[in-house]
């Protein structure tokens, strides 16, 4: 099962003055700052699914039916920081489980866990395993590096560049494409390139 968010940060990655001032809107233009909002939650949800996870930190839930044949899993949500729990099925009941270690790897964006000596047995369930984590740069904006700042300033340009198709639902294209995709990069997990 994929992970589910529990609870999420509600605060903005791009404050409303970068924002405008990118857009090129004078700082007490207050008529679009709705929708300037709105695009830097799509812009925000766009790159965190470049990325694969959270930029400001999210509590995720995922069940697992067991553990995996190898010695190690990972959360499928990268950037995973914290785990605040993991519970197995056994013998129909829920118990927690803490003979485990956890190691952040490949620029840590992917957290490995590994049981201390071998995984436990666990009842044949769709939930047999559930790991509570906490995934993202930080609570707040400061957290959240400026190359990928600067990749969303640059789509929410483009998105208030096309509002009018934004507005309606279209389609906007992703432009200037491959450049701007390339700060992005270094915050990849595997040293994958979008």
């Amino acid at each position: 099962m994929a992970a589910v968010v529990i609870s999420r940060t509600a605060a903005a990655v791009l404050s409303l003055d970068d924002i405008k001032q990118q857009c090129r809107i004078e700082p007490d233009d207050t008529f679009e700052d709705a929708l300037l909002q709105q695009m830097e939650r799509a812009a925000v949800r766009a790159c965190e699914g470049k990325l694969g996870g959270p930029l400001l930190n999210a509590t995720y839930r995922e069940a697992l039916s067991g553990f995996p044949a190898v010695d190690w899993l990972h959360p499928a949500i990268t950037r995973p920081h914290t785990i605040s729990a993991i519970t197995l099925k056994q013998d129909g009941q829920t118990v927690p489980w803490t003979d485990y270690q956890t190691v952040l790897e490949d620029n840590e964006s992917r957290l490995k866990i590994a049981p201390r000596e071998r995984w436990p047995k666990v009842d044949r369930a769709l939930d047999a395993v559930v790991i509570d984590f906490t995934a993202g740069f930080g609570d707040s904006a400061t957290a959240v590096p400026e190359d990928i700042k600067q990749w969303l300033l640059y789509r929410v340009g483009t998105l208030y560049g096309f509002r009018e198709a934004f507005i309606a639902g279209a389609a906007v294209n992703d432009l200037p494409g491959h450049f701007v995709d390339g700060l992005l990069t270094p915050y990849l997990p595997d040293g994958v390139v979008i």
